[in-house]
Order: C-alpha cells, then structure tokens, then sequence
C-alpha cells in the first residue's frame, strides 16, 4: 500500500535504539523525512488548564514523512529535515528554529 500509493505518514520516533533504522527505511521508501515536536501542554488547551503536569517530560518526537511524487507542502521551511538517520531527536531539536 505505501509502495503504491506513497501517502503521508507520521508517526512516534521516541525509541532511539529503533530511530536509525526506522529512518532509514522511510529513505529506503523513497521519503523526505521531518523531525516534529511538540509539547504535551499545550496554554490555549480544551480545559483552559494553566498547570503543566508534565514539566519534566521532554517533547513527543515524532516523524512526518512525505514522498516526492505526493508533495503537497513544503515541509522542510517548517520542520527540521531527518538528513542523516544517525542523528537523534535531540540534536534536531536543537537545531531546529521554529517560526
């Protein structure tokens, strides 16, 4: 089906001892490949909730993956770009400059 169809894809990369390989099979598929991030709270929140219960936890990273032949929006003026498969989440979130 993806081979077919190459559709968006995100999903949770927060394992770093599966990351490069999983990385490296979206490469492998033909996709560019985007670090995303973010927060679990959120300030503009359903509830209004003002608290962060999750100070401490560090972002959920995740991957949003595109293939040329679908590219509908230019990801990579938005998100950082998986280049390298051995790099961690970390690293990109330090690189990447939002806004």
């Amino acid at each position: 089906t993806i081979a077919s169809f190459k559709p968006a894809i995100y999903l949770e990369n927060d394992r770093t001892d599966h990351s490069a390989a999983l990385i490296k099979l979206l490469h492998g598929l033909g996709y560019d490949v985007y670090w995303h991030f973010t927060s679990y709270f959120q300030p503009d929140n359903t509830f209004g909730t003002q608290v962060d219960l999750f100070p401490n936890l560090p972002p959920s990273i995740n991957l949003l993956c595109q293939h040329p032949a679908n590219m509908r929006v230019q990801i990579g003026e938005l998100l950082p770009k998986a280049h390298d498969p051995d790099e961690t989440w970390q690293s990109a979130l330090a690189r990447w400059q939002p806004g």
